[in-house]
């Protein structure tokens, strides 16, 4: 019997320490509810 691949188990992905995140770009589909979000995290006034 084949073994389909999703049915294998994985090992979590483990990022190397030593990695740092630069700039970002993120796209917003929902601007009024990412607005609201921010607002309410306090990240916006």
């Amino acid at each position: 019997m084949a073994v389909a691949k999703k049915d294998l188990p994985t090992a979590p992905y483990v990022v190397d320490p030593r990695v740092r995140i630069g700039h970002v770009h993120l796209k917003v589909a929902d601007l009024r509810g990412r607005c609201a979000f921010m607002r309410e995290c306090g990240d916006w006034k």
